[in-house]
C-alpha cells in the first residue's frame, strides 16, 4: 500500500503534488523535502514543528545542524529513521543520545521486528536468499541486523583508515605552531570543505577540518582568521581545485580565485586528473603518512570513511564513479592534497625533508 493511501481521506483537505505537500483539515501541513541546500532552505522558510529524517545515515549531517535550531525555537521535535551505514554521523548521534531521558531510542534487527499479525517483517529465509545471491556478510549485517561495525560496501578508504587507527595516527595531539598550516579545498554549490595540514619531516599532520553549506568566501575567510587566532598558527599556502579559476555567472573576469584573493586567500590551482581513480589511488597511497587530529578532524574522517562506490546488487558489480553525497566534499578536498603530493614527488623524486620548520615540501610547489 502506498504511504499516502494510509492517511484517512476524511482528514485531508488538499494534496499538492507539485510541492509534495498535504494540507489537513485542522490546518496542519505535511511536506516532503530534501537535505540538499535547496531542500533545507525551503524547510527553514516554512518554520516546521516536526521534522522526520528518512534514511538519515545517507543524508548530509550539516542540514540537521541548520534545521535543529528552528525546532528548538518552535519547541518542536525530530524523528530519525534509518538503516545504519557504518560508524558515521548516525552512529555518533546514536551514541550521544542512547542514554538521554529526552530521547526515545530503539535499534531492532529483523529477528525483533514483526507485523501486526505477529509474522516477521523479514524472514530468515530471505536472509539466506540474499547470501545465495552473493550478498557479502557485511551487507547482510548492515541491512538486516543494523550492525554499525559492518564495513560500508564499496568504501574506498576503509583499509587505510583502519590502518591509521591501529597505528595510532588518529589521535588528539598538540598543534606545533612552529610549522606553517596549509589548506586544501573542495568548492561546491552544495558545500565547501577545507583540510588544514602541517608537514613535519615526511609526515603530514591534519590538524583540522571544516565544511559548510551555502556560505560565501567571506565566511570562510572569517573562519580562517578565527582558526588562526585560536591556535596561534601561521598560514602557508592555500590550494584549490581545478575549477577555482572558473568564472562566476555573467561577471566578466570574476572567478572564485579572484574573489578569494580580495579576502586574503591566495589560491594555487591543482590540476585535474583525467581519471577519478588516479586521485583516489593517490589518496590511498599517501594516507600512510598522514596523522589526523581525532577531535578536530572528526567530520572529515567520517566523510572519508563513508566515501564509496555504488553497488549494483543485480549485476554484482560496482559503479565506476564514487557516489556523490554528503561525503564527497571532504573526500575530494583530501584528494586535492594527494594530487599535490603526487605532483611534487614526480618533480622531486629524491626529495628529503629535514626536521626544520623553515623547510617544507609544501613550499616547493
Amino acid at each position: 500500500m502506498a504511504f499516502i493511501e494510509q492517511i484517512p481521506k476524511r482528514i485531508v483537505k488538499h494534496i499538492d503534488n507539485s510541492t509534495m505537500k498535504i494540507t489537513f483539515t485542522n490546518g496542519s501541513i505535511y511536506r516532503l523535502g530534501a537535505t540538499d541546500r535547496k531542500g533545507y532552505n525551503k524547510l527553514v522558510g516554512i518554520n516546521p514543528r516536526t521534522i522526520i529524517y528518512d534514511e538519515y545515515s545517507l543524508q548530509n549531517p550539516l542540514a540537521r545542524e541548520y534545521l535543529t535550531p528552528v525546532l528548538v525555537e518552535n519547541g518542536g521535535r525530530e524523528i530519525l529513521v534509518s538503516t545504519v551505514r557504518g560508524q558515521n554521523h548516525l552512529h555518533q548521534l546514536y551514541k550521544g543520545v542512547i542514554d538521554s531521558p529526552e530521547w526515545f531510542v530503539s535499534n531492532y534487527n529483523i529477528e525483533q521486528t514483526f507485523k501486526n499479525d505477529g509474522t516477521p517483517v523479514v524472514n530468515l529465509e530471505d536472509v539466506e536468499l540474499a547470501r545465495e545471491n552473493n550478498w557479502s556478510e557485511d551487507k547482510i549485517q548492515q541491512e538486516f541486523y543494523n550492525d554499525f561495525t559492518a564495513i560500508i560496501k564499496g568504501a574506498l578508504f576503509s583499509k587505510e583508515l583502519s590502518r591509521a587507527l591501529d597505528q595510532g595516527r588518529i589521535r588528539n595531539f598538540a598543534i606545533d605552531t612552529r610549522y606553517p598550516v596549509h589548506t586544501f579545498w573542495d568548492l561546491g554549490k552544495d558545500g565547501t570543505a577545507v583540510w588544514f595540514v602541517q608537514q613535519i619531516q615526511n609526515e603530514f599532520y591534519f590538524i583540522s577540518y571544516y565544511e559548510n553549506i551555502d556560505e560565501d568566501f567571506q565566511h570562510f575567510a572569517q573562519y580562517l582568521s578565527m582558526f588562526q587566532k585560536k591556535y596561534n598558527i601561521m598560514y602557508g599556502k592555500h590550494f584549490g581545485p581545478h575549477d577555482v579559476t572558473r568564472g562566476i555567472g555573467a561577471l566578466k573576469g570574476v572567478t572564485y580565485q579572484s574573489i578569494a584573493k580580495l579576502l586574503g586567500i591566495k589560491f594555487e590551482r591543482i590540476e585535474r586528473v583525467s581519471l577519478k581513480f588516479d586521485s583516489i589511488e593517490a589518496a590511498r597511497g599517501i594516507m600512510g603518512k598522514c596523522v589526523f587530529h581525532k577531535e578536530n578532524c572528526e567530520d572529515g574522517l567520517r566523510a572519508l570513511e563513508h566515501y564509496h562506490l555504488p553497488f549494483n546488487e543485480k549485476l554484482g558489480i560496482y559503479g565506476d564513479k564514487p557516489v556523490h553525497d554528503w561525503a564527497s566534499h571532504g573526500s575530494d578536498a583530501f584528494q586535492q592534497f594527494a594530487l599535490w603530493n603526487s605532483k611534487l614527488r614526480a618533480n622531486n623524486p629524491n626529495l628529503v625533508i629535514k626536521n626544520d620548520p623553515s623547510v617544507s615540501a609544501l613550499n616547493n610547489l
